[in-house]
């Protein structure tokens, strides 16, 4: 079943795309490119637009036996960029799909493109504790394990809780980027590389370095996506082949 959800959270109305398969043993969240930044689409315009990638997913949501759900950022909904985001989305999974599952322990897989895969990135690191595991595709912004850079590029007034350490090395992650999508993005402290995908290995290997220096191995992994650019429908056949294959490995206790 695919639907729309309206409930309160904080006497907000809230909205999400959701998909529920039969008897779901898993749930993942979507956080799909947000190219509206300024505010011109509406709460319904906003909610087709998640609902448009739960549409996506339910093929694989159906073999793997995930619950879906795909929150509205935006407009009268909290933006992905900032840190309410994240206590946005843990109420919201919360309010959803307790009761859903049987056993379930309250943590949930992740997964951002583009813009989405910025909130993913600092979801991550804000709250590595609710996640199973994550897939992170192509965002040209990253919160470096840096303390000379502020939040959200760097450790410097991070919120409450951030963990980059437990991020780096108990969460299973792979961090997608496309051969193709080298593209000049726009400067951001703290990120020396100009493209997307040069951003991404660059993360990936501050992430291998923090881990180092405690002496733990590494659980994030730069995932090339050869002869692809940024397109969000075809780096989502990658990244459901690395969420695949993090739930056939997944033997790690949870955190």
């Amino acid at each position: 079943m695919n639907y729309d959800v309206t409930f309160a959270v904080d006497s907000a109305e809230v909205h999400a795309g959701v998909y529920a398969p039969a008897a779901p043993l898993r749930v993942l969240v979507l956080a799909p490119g947000h190219p509206w930044i300024d505010g011109s689409r509406t709460d319904g315009q906003l909610l087709e637009y998640a609902c448009a990638a739960i549409d996506r997913w339910r093929p694989f949501a159906d073999r793997q036996s995930a619950m879906l759900l795909a929150p509205v950022f935006g407009s009268g909904h909290p933006d992905f960029r900032v840190g309410g985001a994240a206590g946005y989305v843990s109420r919201l999974v919360d309010d959803m799909c307790q009761g859903q599952l049987p056993g379930w322990d309250g943590r949930f897989a992740l997964h951002g493109h583009s813009a989405g895969a910025q909130f993913a990135v600092r979801y991550l690191i804000a709250r590595p504790g609710r996640l199973t595991n994550a897939v992170i595709s192509a965002p040209a912004e990253y919160a470096f394990p840096d303390l000379d850079l502020s939040w959200p590029w760097g450790m410097a007034g991070a919120p409450d809780g951030a963990d980059w350490l437990t991020a780096a090395t108990k969460v299973p992650v792979g961090v997608l980027a496309g051969t193709r999508d080298t593209a000049p993005q726009d400067l951001i402290p703290g990120h020396t590389a100009t493209s997307r995908f040069d951003r991404a290995r660059a993360w990936v290997t501050a992430m291998h370095r923090l881990a180092s220096a405690a002496a733990l191995a590494s659980s994030v992994t730069f995932v090339p996506v050869p002869g692809l650019d940024h397109d969000e429908p075809t780096m989502a056949i990658a990244a459901q082949r690395v969420l695949a294959e993090q739930w056939s490995n997944a033997t790690s206790p949870p955190i």
